[in-house]
């Protein structure tokens, strides 16, 4: 898997859908969001930033069941 530079992420409350936050990823494709309080999140790629030939793959990493 390669990593992709430049993607935007947004961040998602869980309970409202409000967005919270907006960050691009590295040259080796990390995002990350501090300070963040207790609580359920999401996250949203802003495919229109993803390099040519790249799309975005379905990926539930708690198990928890929501895509």
């Amino acid at each position: 898997m390669m990593a992709c530079n430049g993607v935007q992420v947004v961040l998602y409350n869980a309970t409202t859908n409000t967005s919270l936050a907006l960050t691009t990823s590295s040259s080796t494709g990390d995002y990350q969001f501090l300070n963040l309080d207790p609580g359920s999140y999401y996250v949203q790629f802003l495919t229109s930033t993803l390099p040519n030939g790249y799309q975005v793959a379905n990926f539930d990493s708690d198990g928890g069941g929501m895509v």
